[in-house]
């Protein structure tokens, strides 16, 4: 079947080589400042101190700590990357998923699902489904992906969160 992880794996992998093209070479931990960033589908990088929040509609976020929130609309934007990803247990799952340690990747972004805040518990869950998807685990897959609707069902994300989960408890059930 076309749809299936091997599908799906090769698509992660031309995402991932396309964003790093796009984004240059990897960048060290030293260039990056410690700060959100919201890659645009179009125009500049928006670097700011904090991302307040993610719905279908915008994504809220604060230019300084003490500025007035801003809002972009969801649709021009390509991602979300927070100061968060780029250390810690997302890192580290990230590495592992690089590597194709797929349990492990799983394992690592279950421990930043637990975080405290929203990116943690939504990212977090959504990772962990591709990785357990990826690893042919489909109904803990589904269960990854429904933490994800669970911490935030209003989520820029909330839609593939859905989708996927679907996706995944039928093949769950296929034989």
């Amino acid at each position: 079947m076309l749809y299936r992880p091997q599908f799906l794996l090769v698509t992660t992998l031309a995402v991932t080589s396309l964003m790093s093209a796009l984004t240059g070479a990897r960048a060290t931990s030293a260039e990056i400042p410690d700060r959100d960033r919201i890659i645009q589908r179009s125009g500049p990088v928006i670097e700011v101190v904090e991302v307040v929040g993610e719905t279908a509609e915008n994504v809220t976020y604060k230019i300084t700590a003490n500025a007035q929130p801003g809002t972009k609309r969801s649709t021009a934007i390509l991602r979300v990357d927070y100061a968060g990803m780029r250390s810690g247990s997302y890192l580290a799952g990230v590495e592992s998923l690089n590597r194709g340690a797929y349990d492990e990747a799983a394992d690592r972004f279950h421990q930043s699902a637990s975080g405290e805040r929203e990116w943690e518990r939504v990212y977090g869950s959504m990772a962990e489904g591709d990785a357990l998807e990826l690893g042919l685990h489909y109904a803990e897959a589904a269960k990854a992906f429904q933490a994800a609707l669970t911490a935030a069902p209003k989520h820029r994300l909330a839609l593939d969160a859905k989708y996927r989960l679907g996706m995944n408890l039928a093949w769950a059930k296929d034989p």
